[in-house]
């Protein structure tokens, strides 16, 4: 199969294998290269794209919409 393009509108990181992105209405988890499932994509039921992303830890993570919605 082909590759298939993400555009990511923010980031965060807790190490190097443990990433994620948001943008359009996907959250995209990175665990790094050595992992056999390195690459995680999750949509949410987000009314407009995704904007921005912050975490205090791998398990306590906030994504925000362009619409003010909150994800936690």
């Amino acid at each position: 199969p082909g590759a298939s393009t993400f555009v990511a509108a923010a980031l965060w990181g807790f190490e190097g294998d443990d990433v994620w992105f948001v943008g359009a209405r996907s959250v995209v988890h990175h665990r790094g290269v050595n992992s056999l499932t390195p690459w995680t994509l999750a949509e949410l039921p987000a009314g407009a794209p995704l904007v921005a992303i912050h975490g205090t830890q791998p398990n306590e993570m906030w994504i925000v919409a362009e619409n003010g919605e909150v994800f936690h």
